[in-house]
């Protein structure tokens, strides 16, 4: 368990809860003066953590400091979750001088859950063979605190260097009295000026280079008592023995129950029938077959509910997945993935194969190709999930998806040329053609029509005075993409580079050139340039907190010749129920609404946090769910200045996301809606 492994003095233990010690812990806990005790000749004060609110995501109980080091010398802290509580003591003592480590831990749990109780205990103690002091971390002697003192006492003081971060927190310092709100502010400050001052090497150095080496004994799953009893410094409970007695008495049943079973007949039948049930199982659910480095082969299932779906244009589809992948002649990796689906009311077979091939001198450069015959969403930029379609298809008589046949083939080369700049080549032939409802089968309302299959947009509304038709055409496309990721961390494994993050945002251009004519005899080729400019980036805004911004803007520059296919689609998610969680929607207009030719831009905040305003609330602080703020902005020529405001929860019974959302149009009030996110992957 990863509570077991982690560190008090991390912000957040385990993602679990958020730690006493954290640079945010006077917003979450109430600390209490309780005494002190002397060992020797070093004096431990004892503290009182409380909770300021009853939440599943706080500790409860005592931390022990040691004076002037200010280090932990143990602790006894608890936690209540909906899985029952959680109770943990820790000790530290000097594994060298001034250096306080954990050499103890005890875990105990009381589980509670759906009408299940259990108990379970861990116990541990660790030893350390080596320990190498962090130089840059020594503790000040007197020596250097009388330095510090005459430099701040001298009047050159106005020439030292001080940073915007150092004259606030002298600033906080200067007071008599500080309030809980001043060590908040402090700790923030403290945090900041951490960061900014890391080590050059630090900041030169981008490689992330693991210093622990595991190695795991072949036999180490095989000890007995004896071998505990030997190795342990605390010797083995009652409990621990009579667990590691039972598990070697099962294992040898088990070893003598398999050699009865090789020479009877009726192990020989059950046998067959456990690989009966294990083959219908596979081809139910699907399976994925692979051996040590020889080619794998996955098959999707017979029975996925993404198999099957129902929209008016096909009718009820459905379809089958493969993937085939493997090394080959020790140059590199490539992988084949088919798909196969038969539309009934439209009595088509459709088809498509993704495929691609890795250099194993550099996986980050491959070749890739796609291919098919497809049923294809007219918008690119998002719509309504399929599943969640049919569902309204057939239960409201509502169907939400407007599609085109596509029959393509597109191809594309793929690599990182530096460390976080990767580049993305393609290009593309699509056969487009536009179908009619093929079926008016619902469950109910069996009278009823659906709406043709036609999107719903100004753009393509008679008499709207523009000029962009909706119809059959081929289409040639080249794509120029273009991602830096500025300072991006890595490690090294087997000299192949794995990118780990970077506190930079990720910044991408994107250039389109796409060239089509109408399958009338008399139309000439048309062509349209694109290019679209996109920022993002994720921010630790403290335990559980967290702030997303993505930026993105961009336009035509002969939007003229732009078809209906190739307009810019912006994610819009009108139906009160979704399956997807969208980092980049507008909840509120309709369906391929705000798809335009224009120039655009588009800008969405979101900010997650514990706690801000229904968390105080009694009843609902002790859950854990977080809260969030949303703001997105739209311009475009025919929707300039769309806004949306919402306020949402997350974590609902742990799949779910609940929300209120308000639109504006030029900052107008225009409509609001509510809406329920169904997370289920």
């Amino acid at each position: 368990m990863d509570i077991i492994k982690a560190s008090f003095y991390q912000p957040v233990i385990a993602d679990i809860a958020i730690s006493p010690l954290s640079p945010e812990a006077f917003s979450y806990y109430r600390f209490r003066y309780l005494g002190a005790s002397l060992q020797g000749e070093l004096t431990v004060f004892k503290i009182q953590v409380t909770p300021r609110m009853k939440s599943q995501q706080l500790f409860e109980g005592s931390i022990y400091i040691l004076e002037d080091l200010w280090c932990l010398h143990s602790l006894n802290l608890s936690n209540n979750n909906i899985a029952g509580k959680i109770s943990i003591e820790q000790l530290y003592i000097p594994v060298e001088q001034d250096m306080w480590m954990p050499v103890s831990l005890k875990f105990d749990m009381e589980v509670s859950i759906l009408g299940f109780k259990a108990d379970a205990g861990y116990g541990s103690s660790m030893k350390y063979s080596a320990v190498t002091l962090n130089q840059s971390l020594k503790k000040p002697g007197k020596d250097v605190e009388s330095a510090v003192s005459t430099v701040y006492a001298t009047d050159d003081m106005k020439d030292r260097e001080i940073s915007g971060h150092q004259e606030k927190i002298e600033r906080i310092l200067e007071k008599d009295e500080l309030t809980n709100r001043d060590m908040v502010a402090m700790a923030r400050l403290m945090n900041r000026e951490a960061r900014e001052k890391g080590a050059d090497t630090t900041r030169k150095d981008l490689e992330i280079r693991d210093k622990t080496t595991r190695i795991i004994e072949k036999d180490a799953g095989k000890k007995d008592s004896t071998f505990w009893a030997e190795i342990r410094p605390v010797p083995l409970s009652d409990a621990e023995a009579r667990s590691i007695r039972i598990r070697d008495s099962i294992r040898n049943t088990g070893l003598k129950t398999q050699v009865i079973l090789r020479d009877s007949i009726t192990g020989n039948q059950t046998a067959r029938k456990g690989s009966f049930a294990s083959v219908v199982k596979k081809a139910v659910s699907g399976h994925t077959w692979s051996g040590t480095g020889g080619p794998g082969f996955a098959f999707g299932g017979l029975a996925k509910p993404r198999n099957i779906s129902f929209n008016p244009v096909d009718g009820f589809v459905y379809g089958l997945d493969f993937r085939l992948s493997g090394n080959i002649r020790n140059s590199g990796s490539a992988y084949v993935a088919p798909e196969i689906s038969y539309a009934f009311s439209r009595e088509k077979l459709m088809w498509r194969m993704n495929g691609g091939y890795s250099f194993k001198t550099s996986p980050s450069k491959s070749i890739y190709f796609r291919t098919g015959m497809i049923s294809t969403d007219m918008s690119t930029g998002g719509s309504i999930n399929r599943f969640l379609n049919t569902a309204t298809s057939l239960f409201l008589k509502e169907n939400h998806l407007r599609l085109y046949e596509s029959g393509y083939f597109l191809a594309g080369f793929r690599d990182e040329i530096a460390n976080g700049l990767k580049i993305d080549l393609s290009a593309e032939y699509n056969n487009r053609k536009i179908p009619e409802n093929n079926s008016n089968y619902s469950f109910f309302r069996k009278s009823e029509e659906y709406a043709p299959n036609l999107p719903g947009n100004r753009y393509l509304n008679e008499g709207s005075g523009h000029h962009y038709r909706l119809d059959d055409q081929i289409y040639y496309g080249f794509t120029a993409g273009l991602s830096w990721l500025p300072r991006q961390r890595y490690r090294m494994n087997e000299g192949v580079r794995i990118p780990a993050g970077s506190d930079w945002p990720l910044f991408s251009v994107l250039w389109k050139h796409g060239i089509y004519r109408y399958t009338e005899p008399s139309e000439d080729y048309r062509h349209f340039d694109i290019i679209r400019f996109e920022a993002s980036k994720t921010h630790d805004a403290g335990a559980f907190s967290e702030f997303v911004w993505r930026i993105r803007t961009g336009g035509f520059l002969n939007n003229s010749q732009v078809s209906f296919f190739d307009f810019f689609h912006f994610n819009s998610q009108s139906f009160a129920i979704l399956l997807n969680d969208y980092q980049d929607a507008f909840y509120l207009p309709e369906y391929y609404s705000l798809s335009t030719p224009e120039m655009f831009g588009e800008l969405h905040l979101k900010y997650t946090s514990p706690y801000l305003l229904l968390k105080y609330l009694p009843g609902i602080s002790r859950t854990l769910v977080r809260e969030n703020i949303i703001f997105s902005w739209l311009g475009s020529r025919n929707n300039s200045h769309y806004t949306e405001i919402g306020y949402s929860l997350t974590e609902l019974f742990f799949l779910g996301e609940a929300g209120i959302y308000a639109g504006f149009d030029n900052f107008r009030f225009r409509n609001i809606g509510f809406r329920l996110i169904l997370k289920f992957s």
